[in-house]
């Protein structure tokens, strides 16, 4: 197993319950430990993914979504018709489908209230995708019903990943402009709750280039400590900030070989042990220049 520390200053007390509480020193840092434990290449699945661009987990039944917004991009060699794929905790693919009927590129996904819905981004289109299961039940059938959205209407012209937490849909936008630059995005449906990124919705951002994050890829929501984890594609580095963007610690990846961090996702762990692990999409090279790559890679890091 590879590993890194990253230094992390602690100013809180912390409740433990009964009584009991434990103090965390302002001074020196705390430290913590990133661990790979393991990486698997999803360009091995019978219908590969060369260039898996993020990535979610459901909230039952131990298992990922994983999404590829170029597989599709002629002239792929790889392309079998599928571009989203749902897998087991060790990368078993259970079911595949595909999004052309309402995305040629499903940029991000995240796994809305209850796991019974999906939004898929969309950075060409520069909308989101809701999908619902339909009659049949069963993710990526032509009954499932979907409705979208522009994300220009709240400044998003580059809308690239997706996280659900808190009652609200978090998008990364990498337009790297100076119109937009690197930002993510809070949105919080209003009195009619539903998403649909104006009307009545509260849309907050905050700018990630102060935290070391040029291109924000992707963005995850931890349940257990309401933060937020951040991958850029090439920073490497794992941020993670509070809901208004205050960074609160940060992960050097650099050294375990991911060469385009694309997607993020916080999940039980796949070997058994206790825990959240950290799941991160690898696109590899860019099929531009290299239309035949076939390099896509699943990472898991444990924190210790």
């Amino acid at each position: 197993m590879e590993a890194i520390s990253f230094r992390r200053a602690f100013t809180a007390v912390v409740a433990l319950g009964f009584g009991l509480s434990l103090v965390l020193p302002s001074s020196p840092a705390a430290a913590a430990t990133l661990t790979r434990v393991r990486a698997y290449r999803t360009s091995d699945w019978q219908k590969p993914s060369p260039d898996p661009t993020g990535i979610a987990y459901f909230p039952s039944g131990r298992r990922f979504i994983v999404v590829d917004s170029e597989i599709e991009e002629p002239p792929h060699p790889h392309w079998k018709g599928v571009n989203v794929w749902i897998v087991g905790l060790k990368g078993r693919v259970l079911r595949s489908f595909s999004t052309l009927r309402y995305s040629k590129e499903p940029t991000d996904v995240a796994v809305g209230p209850g796991g019974n819905t999906l939004f898929f981004s969309d950075d060409s289109q520069d909308e989101i995708h809701v999908l619902h299961k339909g009659r049949d039940h069963v993710w990526g059938t032509r009954d499932d019903p979907v409705r979208s959205f522009s994300t220009k209407v709240f400044g998003s012209r580059d809308p690239m990943g997706l996280g659900y937490g808190a009652g609200s849909l978090f998008v990364t936008d990498g337009d790297n402009s100076a119109y937009n630059p690197h930002k993510v995005f809070r949105i919080r449906p209003g009195k009619n709750h539903v998403f649909n990124g104006g009307g009545d919705d509260i849309v907050t951002s905050f700018d990630t280039f102060a935290l070391g994050i040029g291109q924000p890829e992707d963005v995850a929501f931890a349940p257990l400590s309401g933060r937020l984890w951040i991958v850029g594609r090439k920073s490497k580095r794992i941020v993670v900030t509070t809901l208004a963007g205050t960074m609160t610690s940060s992960f050097d990846i650099s050294p375990f070989g991911v060469i385009f961090p694309s997607g993020i996702a916080l999940a039980p762990s796949s070997n058994g042990s206790k825990g959240r692990h950290i799941y991160m999409t690898d696109a590899g090279l860019d099929n531009n220049p290299f239309p035949a790559e076939n390099d896509g890679r699943i990472f898991e890091f444990a924190l210790t």
